[in-house]
């Protein structure tokens, strides 16, 4: 078992588990074909990597990805006390049916925890299903009401 940073030759995996976690949480037929996706999602971290503002952690164990915690870096607006601060929205996180319980989540967490502290980052904030809150309360987080959401469209669209 090894965690590491994922890199580019990693985002196929990653977006074959994206489709695979989507598909089994949502139980919906996917609206794009599965080429298509996959050809958007590497665009999309690939542009994330380059930037510095998408890094994904996965727990590995020879070439197959167990576990992945993904990390969006947010640009905060100037404060008068700090003009430059960011914060940590943690998304498509998933583990492998086979390789939960096993205490990955929390190792890939502890990683993502230690590098938003060094990278200080002010907050790290997540909208967890309901089956995973109970693991970010566990690891720290606490359920607040200071976010308010207002509902634009339903995830699925007919367009």
């Amino acid at each position: 078992m090894n965690l590491r940073q994922a890199t580019h030759h990693d985002l196929a995996q990653l977006a074959e588990l994206r489709w695979v976690s989507r598909t089994e949480e949502d139980g919906e037929i996917p609206r794009m074909f599965h080429e298509a996706f996959t050809s958007v999602f590497i665009r999309f971290f690939t542009e994330g990597f380059e930037s510095g503002e998408r890094l994904i952690w996965l727990a590995v164990d020879g070439d197959t990805i167990l576990s992945h915690i993904c990390l969006q870096k947010v640009p905060m607006a100037p404060r008068p006390h700090r003009t430059d601060d960011w914060f940590g929205y943690i998304t498509n996180t998933y583990t492998r049916p086979e390789a939960r319980n096993r205490g990955l989540g929390s190792r890939l967490l502890k990683e993502v925890r230690e590098w938003a502290v060094r990278e200080d980052l002010e907050l790290l904030i997540v909208w967890p299903s309901d089956r995973a809150a109970p693991f970010y309360q566990r690891e720290g987080f606490s359920q607040r009401t200071e976010i308010m959401q207002l509902l634009l469209r339903p995830y699925y669209t007919d367009t």
